[in-house]
């Protein structure tokens, strides 16, 4: 037997995931999700006067005479029903009762369907408003907590998690609520009219709504929890498989990923088939109580406690209110399950944006003020990756002049990549600092990032055209097309624009599939120049390139210098030759700098990478 202490505390309160569910919901919303409770109340004063009405009329039916007992705080209806009757032209005060009846029901039934639409809409409008900023914390996340988190999960969390929170679990609070107050309208009614047997059926209702409410609760949140975690990685199945599609045809391994996706949404579908049979359990249970009560009525009335001529009226009542108790409970029951399903997914939503709304400092510091006029200054810099024993950078100094281009180079592992995401700002150091004259990056990180052209070695293109490839996030109105074309010229790129069928408004497909890999460098390439930046960062940005596209942009970022601070990593050192300064790395640390002459002659690592990449190109460092 598992224990109590096995299943996470989210799934023994589902009241602490209502707790959570709430401290998700937009501030500006919560207004709306308070009108949903009043709408609620209103809802459950309609359908108690219904029930009164209804009751009227058929104790009415049965006997005419009785309509002179019908009054409101001691005030006859009949002469007000006669004489409306008579303006109408209707000559019996009990048809006109029945038309009044039917007309008030009418418009309970407009108003409910009102608060059915706002109990749908307000829960959608607040989960695309709530992700929207979850998006947002996970755009402004430290880039060191990207390189732990899937990006399947991240899609997840944004798209259905998002909206199971506010449609499964808030969503179905408010139903709850609304059909509980409902219920309990309807049910003060009753009391009222036959409080013996009311109480009595009350008690019979609660026993079997928690027995039902027991049997069902534990399996939701198993449920629940697996849906979430197949949901992601039926994302990543997918994404992975389109992602390397070029490999996986040419190995022919396209039948395992078919595979491993149609196994896991099968099972996908096998559970919500479960829970979805589960949610029909309630309503069997309901009904054979409903049927229980009514045997009951008929035995109480037959034992004296309800006269034998009012037992057709009571029956009328109650087969009014078991046409609307039995759904409202069924519903409360399938609201506390979905509740429960949706609590793994809770958990996550949760989780995420708390720990990211308390890390987000990006926007704050936006506007800070870095000028980048002297130098950039690394001091005694240190970085660990979490969970690996081996420093990746250690006790490094490094003075980077504005103006200056400076060379990196090192094997595979050496620290480059670790130092350049340093420098960038995206990851930040153990011990040690980086200062741009003097001031620590991370007190401006967003001012001194916007300063940086950077460009990878794993290019990232949109499905969309080159012009906005290259711009970037600027909207059409304000993209700069003098800048567009001069950072087409810097980077090499007029043949490609001239040989694109609608030039820079031509689609290049999901990540530049359109465009070559050489091709594909130079827009990122044009993308980090077109936004004039201060300091030009290329990691490996050349190792796509032919030698002569590689010559040309090695003599165009030569040109750069002085006009802009240089930095380069590279293995083909070609692309480094001339800068004015190289920095040799090896296990994280920098061993030697100098100029490419100084280290042929007095470093024997350099010595080493040249000609390593001699036996790799064929071409002389």
């Amino acid at each position: 037997m598992t224990s109590r202490n096995a299943v996470p505390p989210a799934a023994r309160d589902w009241f602490m995931q209502i707790r959570f569910a709430l401290s998700l919901i937009p501030r500006n919303e919560r207004g709306h999700w308070a009108g949903l409770t009043i709408y609620g109340l209103a809802v459950s004063g309609l359908e108690a006067i219904s029930a009164l009405a209804v009751f009227s009329l058929v104790r009415i039916l049965v006997d005419p005479t009785g309509i002179a007992d019908l009054a409101i705080h001691g005030i006859p209806l009949e002469p007000y029903l006669r004489a409306g009757a008579g303006r109408i032209g209707i000559s019996d005060p009990v048809v006109a009762l029945a038309l009044v009846v039917a007309i008030f029901y009418a418009f309970k039934s407009l108003f409910t369907a009102y608060v059915i639409y706002r109990q749908a809409s307000v829960p959608l409008v607040s989960g695309a408003i709530f992700s929207r900023g979850l998006f947002a914390a996970y755009m402004h996340a430290p880039y060191a907590y990207h390189l732990h988190k899937n990006s399947a999960e991240i899609l997840r969390n944004v798209g259905t998690a998002v909206d199971a929170v506010f449609r499964t679990v808030l969503y179905a609070f408010v139903t709850a609520i609304s059909e509980l107050l409902m219920m309990i309208g309807l049910l003060a009614v009753l009391c009222v009219i036959a409080p013996l047997t009311t109480l009595v059926s009350i008690g019979v209702l609660a026993i079997m709504t928690y027995g039902t409410y027991r049997l069902t609760q534990g399996n939701a949140y198993r449920w629940g929890a697996e849906v979430q975690t197949l949901s992601k990685t039926m994302i990543q199945s997918v994404s992975q498989g389109i992602g390397g599609l070029k490999e996986i045809r040419v190995a022919g391994r396209e039948k395992y990923f078919i595979e491993d996706f149609a196994q896991q949404r099968a099972r996908h579908a096998r559970l919500y088939a479960l829970y979805t049979a589960a949610q029909q359990f309630p309503r069997l249970m309901l009904e054979t109580c409903f049927v229980a009560v009514v045997v009951l009525i008929l035995i109480v009335s037959k034992v004296g406690f309800v006269a034998g001529h009012g037992i057709l009226p009571l029956l009328g009542l109650y087969a009014y209110a078991g046409f609307r108790v039995m759904p409202s409970l069924n519903r409360i029951l399938i609201s506390l399950q979905s509740i429960k399903f949706g609590a793994a997914t809770m958990r996550d939503v949760h989780a995420d944006f708390t720990i990211l709304a308390r890390g987000d400092v990006t926007a704050a510091m936006a506007d800070a003020p870095l000028p980048f006029e002297r130098e950039l200054a690394l001091h005694h810099l240190g970085f660990n990756y979490p969970q690996d024993s081996r420093r990746a950078l250690r006790n490094i100094d490094l003075v980077i002049r504005r103006g200056e281009s400076v060379g990196i180079v090192g094997a595979t592992g050496a620290g480059k990549s670790t130092l350049l995401d340093i420098i960038l700002g995206l990851l930040e150091p153990d011990s040690g600092s980086v200062t741009v004259d003097g001031r620590d990056i991370h007190s401006a990180i967003a001012t001194w990032q916007k300063q940086i052209g950077y460009v990878p070695q794993m290019v990232y293109l949109f499905d969309d055209t080159l012009k906005h490839n290259i711009a970037l996030g600027v909207p059409d109105d304000e993209i700069d097309l003098g800048h567009i074309d001069a950072a087409i010229r810097s980077a090499q790129l007029e043949d490609v624009v001239a040989a694109l069928p609608d030039g820079l408004d031509t689609m290049i497909g999901e990540r530049g599939i359109r465009l070559s890999g050489g091709q594909r460098q130079r827009v990122a390439i044009a993308r980090a120049l077109y936004r004039r930046p201060e300091v030009l960062v290329l990691d490996e940005a050349t190792a796509a390139l032919d030698n002569r596209t590689e010559l040309y942009l090695s003599e165009a970022v030569q040109k750069l210098s002085g006009t802009m601070t240089v930095i380069i990593v590279a293995h083909r050192l070609n692309t480094i030759r001339n800068c004015g300064r190289i920095i040799v790395m090896k296990d994280g640390a920098i061993v030697d700098s100098g100029t490419y002459d100084d280290l042929v002659k007095n470093s024997a690592t350099f010595r080493d990478i040249a000609s390593h990449t001699v036996e790799k190109t064929g071409a002389v460092g």
